[in-house]
């Protein structure tokens, strides 16, 4: 899954390049900005509905990048403001020292997060989910025909589909409780919610923008974990 996330990152920067050399060589430029690639560095955090637990530590290093591909609508000939939909690919990474684990009731099983033993030594740990996602922006420019001098509002939603969600420890022996390093690595983990859908904003100046998202779906199904919703803050660079 990570060879196929790095091989579509590839291909969303690769395409607008190899439109470019296939154009005319007299064919007119458009300086008009239209923001197609998208690349977003992010800090990756989660909000707890009930609160999050004292013990649980979520790390300042959760972080993860994102790759978006849109293209511009123009709305009623305005080259001012446009919709923008589009395609793309997030991946997600929160270091906490929450411990994952199952138990089951009822003949369901359900997904905990408990904090590690402190007599442990954990390296660490982190859950990681990859998504395609479906943009769709409403932008606002102040000055289109320059790319590299406007200010840029964007407000949007976006939908996506879980590709991969799992977890990787590295620290004591948690199975024999022992102080022998191990390393685990669990794919496909249960009760991940497969769709996700979330509110986003961008404002910023040129080929730099900040960058905002909240995650109207919680990360785990309804009654089958605790009730998380994933949250993304950083900066994004634009171009084309």
């Amino acid at each position: 899954m990570k060879k196929l996330f790095w091989l579509l990152a590839f291909v969303w920067i690769s395409l607008p390049l190899m439109a470019q050399e296939e154009a005319e060589p007299t064919k007119k430029i458009n300086n008009i900005s239209r923001d197609r690639i998208t690349v977003e560095f992010v800090h990756n955090n989660w909000i707890w509905d009930a609160g999050q637990p004292n013990d649980i530590e979520q790390k300042w290093h959760s972080r993860g990048i994102n790759f978006l591909y849109t293209y511009d609508i123009p709305i009623a000939n305005s080259k001012n403001i446009s919709i923008a939909p589009g395609l793309g690919i997030t991946n997600s990474n929160v270091f906490t020292n929450a411990r994952l684990g199952y138990d089951s009731l009822d003949n369901v099983v359900n997904t905990t997060l408990t904090a590690f033993d402190e007599s442990l030594t954990v390296n660490k740990n982190k859950i990681s989910t990859t998504h395609l996602v479906v943009p769709l922006e409403i932008r606002l420019r102040t000055n289109p025909n320059k790319s590299n001098k406007t200010w840029k509002l964007g407000l949007g939603v976006r939908v996506g589909y879980l590709l991969e969600a799992k977890n990787k420890y590295k620290g004591s022996d948690i199975i024999d409780n022992t102080s022998r390093e191990i390393f685990i690595k669990q794919k496909d983990l249960f009760n991940f919610n497969r769709l996700k859908y979330a509110g986003t904003v961008r404002i910023g100046y040129g080929s730099f923008n900040i960058f905002g998202e909240y995650s109207l779906a919680t990360l785990l199904q309804k009654n089958k974990g605790p009730k998380i919703y994933p949250i993304s803050v950083g900066i994004t660079f634009n171009s084309l």
